[in-house]
This record gives structure tokens, sequence and C-alpha cells, in this order.
């Protein structure tokens, strides 16, 4: 898998295929962050890649100006695939890879908000507005910050109240939603 902008266009993410990790195609990569820079700037953000897995989204986000990414996943060995591959891109210091389950880190969160967040969970765990509802009560996000929650196409993700539907798109049976926090109608 490569990735497709920024100052780390064309490196492959390092490492092999792991068990249970369904990274995002090219294409669908492609046309998710066409819609991201139409709505957020990448220079500075701090991004927040929930079920991490290859930790394609996270590196795409890096490689295109983004100061740091924080990525989450609960299994081990994912979790130090992702840390291998920062190592190998040479972009460690903007790294910090989480080991813990999603729903948890989200709960006990005490940071400061992101202005970019991925979640794209195992489908089978129809997560996304659990998800959602725990970002959105702990403000998570930065005003004008977006959610993009890519999801089985059967998935229903709710929007949550100031936080508008921007965008969609369907790739075959996967549906990709954008959201972004807007403080400013509460």
């Amino acid at each position: 898998m490569r990735i497709i902008g920024g100052t780390l266009r064309g490196r492959v993410l390092p490492g092999r295929a792991l068990p249970n990790v369904r990274p995002t195609t090219d294409r669908a990569r492609e046309t998710v962050f066409n819609i991201v820079q139409n709505y957020v700037a990448y220079g500075g953000a701090r991004v927040l890649d929930l079920f991490a897995g290859s930790g394609a989204l996270g590196f795409e986000s890096i490689s295109r100006g983004a100061a740091e990414c924080v990525f989450v996943e609960k299994h081990r060995r994912t979790a130090d695939a992702i840390g291998q591959a920062a190592s190998a891109l040479g972009v460690e210091r903007a790294v910090q890879v989480v080991r813990d389950d999603v729903v948890r880190f989200l709960s006990a969160a005490h940071t400061q908000p992101f202005r970019l967040i991925f979640c794209d969970p195992p489908y089978a765990l129809m997560a996304c507005n659990r998800v959602f509802s725990l970002i959105a009560e702990h403000r998570l996000c930065e005003p004008g910050g977006l959610l993009v929650s890519e999801h089985d196409m059967r998935e229903t993700v709710m929007e949550q109240p100031y936080w508008p539907r921007v965008a969609e798109r369907m790739f075959g049976e996967t549906r990709v939603d954008f959201f972004q926090y807007s403080p400013e109608t509460e």
C-alpha cells in the first residue's frame, strides 16, 4: 500500500498484511483526502486515527502536513506494525501509538481536541454511532474539525447535535460519511 499524496507520496507502508486489517483502497483514500482538503487544513493539524489498522489514513495525513497523529489500535501486532512503519518512514516524532480499545480510550480521553478524526472500525462491530457519540460528548474535535467515518453501507451513522453531515461517498459495500463540528450553532 502506497501513500498517495504529500511529502511521502509514493512511499510504501512497510510490513506485511496483518490479520483482520482491511485497509482503505487507494481509490477510496484519494477521494477521502480530496474531500477532507475542502473542509480542513492539514498544516499543523492534530489527527486521531481510531481503529487504525494499517495506519494508512494517519500516515497520509502526516504526509500532507499534519503535525501529529494519534493512532488507536487494540491489537498488539497491528499497533507494533504502525510504530515500525513510522520509524521506516522517518515520522516517528509525529506519531503516537496507543494500544487500547477505542471506546475505553475515548471514554477516558483528556486531551487537546483534534482537527481531523478517522473512524474505521471492523464492520461487524457496528461501532460508529457509539464512537461518534463519545467524540461529541468529550468534545474531542476542534471547531470546524472533521470526523470521517468509514463503515459498512448497512450501518447508518446518525448526526450528532452541532455535527452536520457535509459529504458522503459510496465505494461498493463501503460508505464514508464526513461530519463537521460546528459549535457556533450551540
